[in-house]
């Protein structure tokens, strides 16, 4: 069998490339962390792209989704960071479903059809889907749910985080097991059954009914994605090590090396050709078939970016240039494919890797030292040993973890997390990362950070807060779907107001005759559209809040006011509705200085009081919105109405502790009410809010902040009563 070829490089997308999937031998989806998804077609020799930017945040998903119906052509299905689904239809320019149920990153996807698809997510669930409907929800991983895989219209595999693979009949579960001693990654369809693959380096093959068949070592680090290639009986694997690889039964029979770090995804196209994204931006295909091969140019350009891109010296091990063969070692066959030797040219050492199909050994790259306990980095101002990049979740930029020898990598993980603002639920993966990319250097991470006892000598640093706003958005995507709505509506806004509308959103600063044109065609268009539809226009409401001029705030604070008045969760479109609204009156709270209108945002936070069962993003928004009123009763030294808030956010803590970050803001919001004596005197003696406060922080015990707050809280009562 011959090997795997560079065919093309696709460039287009501006950040990583974090799923790639088959459409036709001619067609390709991609999702990236610049915010687009996209549809590469192949015209002669060439790949053309047609980009979309309807999501907000990353779009770090996507699937093909085959037709029912023989007369259509299918649906590219993306899931985005924005906790949305989207369903486009392949020869469509704009979206024809919407997708709601999520709470967080939807991160994984697969599909037989329109009538079953299935989704996994950050909240740690997956969701089934039929015709842009949610059928069913499956409930049980205890972290994100990053890999997915649809057996049957009623018959499901899920992987995730918490290490575990589910098999699913409906929403019933069948069978839970600890796949992997890592994070599952990905899952694919394979003659035997499925296959799996882990942040733990393996790849394994399963029965349907969950029995291990086979185990597959070669990768080096994470493997991130999985393919089944049927027209040749191969599995490709990819991952963290610039890698793709590719198996025969339990072989390795070709490593292909690549010029960039991480290879997100890969997939095979029907005619045995595979794609890969990466996160240099860049989609490649590579074929086995001389005619699809690139030019010999294009072949020597890759092959030379491959051979000079670096390698870190920690992937290798411990390099001591001094013991290492010169490059006559190259004349030794290597025993395996992908086999790797160091060897040493006058002052450097590079990297050579063995090809098994060819027969020789190829240059993979450079080797630059690890920085370890002889050299430090800089960092913010200090220096620490190690400083990694490092890549926790789907949907997040690498991040910088800097790391001293001398630490408990569990607090190094916790302080990570909180300066990035990341759940606590990843401290073990955090952990696990740190002790895996150290050398030579052991550690007492017998005990986990322990809980600080209160202290009425503490200081209070934290509390009163400062006003939290909701300011991020993808205006592109906001605008691009109003115009879709507006195309066919029947009563439709001119198109010169919405290009306007979408001009002025994207200006820095807004001018005050600007901000009043757009929230006139917003209002125009909450006029016209239905409830379904306006939320684009809602949303941009959210952004014109801020900072909006006193003879503005006006306007605005009575549309919210008004929407507030109805406000429900009892339908997807009610439910992203009712969370806008919140959040727009969030974003106003600050601009806002008369009784009168304080009065107002008090009543619309009363009438929006959270059940447990509404969505996260809903219960986020809420706290926000208390917090911030919290801020304007304590300018306004309003001790009355600073009391009269204590009930509903006591009651929210001690009946709702489901979510962390809506609890964490209602803890914010009670602690700055307490900054104000009688508040606190209430707070204590009526409403029991120590032994409230107590209980919160037991429940989020894992999160630090939760400790801190509750040592603060405590330290604040005991000052002021």
């Amino acid at each position: 069998m011959t090997s795997y070829v560079l065919s093309k490089e696709l460039v287009g997308h501006e950040q990583d490339v974090r799923a790639v999937c088959s459409i036709s031998d001619e067609l390709i989806g991609s999702a990236s962390r610049d915010g687009k998804y996209g549809l590469w077609k192949k015209i002669g020799n060439d790949w053309t792209p047609q980009f979309y930017e309807f999501h907000e945040g990353f779009v770090n998903s996507v699937c093909y989704v085959p037709p029912s119906d023989p007369t259509t052509k299918g649906f590219l299905f993306s899931g985005g960071q924005d906790c949305s689904g989207i369903l486009q239809e392949v020869d469509s320019e704009s979206p024809a479903y919407y997708l709601f149920g999520h709470e967080s990153n939807i991160c994984s996807v697969h599909a037989l059809n329109s009538a079953t698809i299935i989704t996994g997510s950050w909240d740690s669930t997956a969701r089934v889907w039929s015709y842009g409907q949610c059928r069913l929800v499956l409930r049980g991983h205890e972290s994100s749910v990053w890999a997915v895989l649809a057996l049957g219209e009623d018959s499901f595999v899920t992987g995730s985080a918490d290490k575990t693979i589910k098999i699913w009949k409906g929403d019933k579960l069948v069978k839970s097991f600890e796949a992997h001693v890592d994070c599952v990654r990905s899952l694919c369809k394979i003659p035997q059954g499925f296959a799996s693959c882990s942040n733990d380096g393996t790849v394994k093959l399963w029965s349907l009914d969950g029995h291990l068949l086979q185990e597959l070592h070669g990768h080096t680090s994470f493997v991130y994605s999985l393919t089944y290639v049927p027209t040749l009986n191969l599995l490709a694997s990819c991952g963290e090590d610039k890698s793709v690889r590719i198996w025969k039964e339990s072989d390795c029979i070709q490593r292909i090396a690549l010029p960039t770090t991480s290879i997100w995804s890969v997939c095979a196209l029907p005619d045995g050709d595979i794609a890969c994204g990466s996160s240099d931006g860049y989609v490649r295909v590579f074929t086995m078939e001389k005619i699809r091969m690139a030019s010999e140019e294009e072949l020597k350009n890759f092959e030379r970016r491959v051979s000079e891109y670096a390698i870190a010296a920690q992937e290798v091990g411990d390099v001591k240039k001094g013991s290492l063969p010169g490059p006559e070692i190259l004349t030794t066959p290597g025993k395996n494919e992908g086999d790797v030797v160091m060897v040493r040219v006058n002052n450097d050492v590079e990297a050579y890797q063995w090809s098994q199909v060819e027969k020789d050994w190829k240059k993979v790259g450079q080797v630059v030292d690890a920085v370890g306990s002889n050299r430090k980095q800089l960092y913010k101002g200090q220096e620490y040993d190690y400083v990694f990049d490092v890549d926790v979740a789907e949907g997040q930029a690498p991040l910088k973890l800097p790391y001293n020898v001398t630490e408990n990598p569990f607090q190094a993980a916790i302080r990570f997390l909180e300066t990035n603002q990341l759940p606590m639920s990843y401290t073990d993966e955090v952990v696990q990362f740190i002790q895996k990319n150290i050398q030579g250097h052991t550690f007492d991470t017998s005990s986990t950070p322990q809980a600080s006892n209160p202290s009425t000598s503490k200081e209070v640093t934290i509390f009163p807060v400062t006003y939290l706003l909701f300011t991020t958005a993808n205006i592109p995507a906001m605008c691009q779907r109003l115009l879709s709505l507006n195309t066919t509506h029947a009563n439709a806004l001119p198109q010169e107001d919405l290009e306007k509308l979408q001009r002025i959103l994207s200006t820095n600063p807004i001018t005050d005759t600007d901000r009043q044109v757009a929230i006139e065609i917003c209002l125009n268009v909450l006029d016209r559209f239905s409830f379904s539809e306006r939320f684009p226009a809602l949303d941009a409401l959210r952004l014109l809040a801020i900072q909006c001029p006193k003879h503005l705030c006006a306007v605005l604070l009575e549309v919210f006011a008004q929407l507030a008045q109805s406000i429900t969760v009892t339908g997807k479109f009610e439910s992203i509705n009712s969370m806008l609204t919140l959040r727009g009156l969030a974003n106003l709270a600050p601009n806002l200085s008369s009784e009168e209108d304080i009065v107002k945002i008090a009543d619309c936070l009363f009438k929006a009081t959270p059940q447990a069962e509404y969505p996260k993003d809903y219960k986020v928004a809420f706290a926000t919105l208390a917090m911030n009123l919290s801020i304007l009763h304590i300018k306004k030294n309003s001790e009355e109405a600073a009391i009269e808030l204590l009930p509903l956010l006591t009651n929210f803590l001690a009946t709702d502790s489901s979510e962390s970050e809506s609890c964490y803001r209602a803890l914010m919001a009670l602690g700055s009410l307490c900054t104000l004596p009688n508040a606190a005197v209430a707070a204590a003696q009526v409403y029991d809010a120590r032994k409230v406060v107590d209980n919160v922080s037991k429940a989020f015990a894992k999160e630090s902040r939760f400790l801190e707050a509750k040592d603060q809280f405590f330290a604040l009562l005991d000052k002021t009563t």
